[in-house]
């Protein structure tokens, strides 16, 4: 009960137990406050899919040198004894 109009129920200050904290928490800020928290996780969000870009990128350089340098001279070597090898049996 308020002091001021018995009638009237006393503020509550404290927010319900069956109410989630995240929105009790979104209800009292305020509009900009709000704006600011959704683009900060838009930009957020957009530097982790840079990094995680970044990093496939530089495995998938990896693996095309090491295909380059390793795998590709294999396959030429490989053929080379192939090629040989029919030569003898022709």
């Amino acid at each position: 009960m308020n002091a001021a109009n018995p009638k009237e129920p006393a503020e509550e200050t404290s927010r319900p137990h069956s109410e989630a904290f995240g929105s009790w928490l979104l209800r009292r800020l305020k509009i900009g406050t709000k704006l600011n928290l959704g683009f900060g996780v838009l930009l957020f969000l957009t530097i982790v899919v840079i990094i995680l870009s970044l990093l496939a990128s530089e495995r998938a350089s990896t693996n095309m040198t090491m295909t380059t340098d390793l795998r590709a001279p294999s396959t030429l070597a490989s053929s080379r004894a192939q090629a040989s090898l029919l030569k003898m049996l022709a």
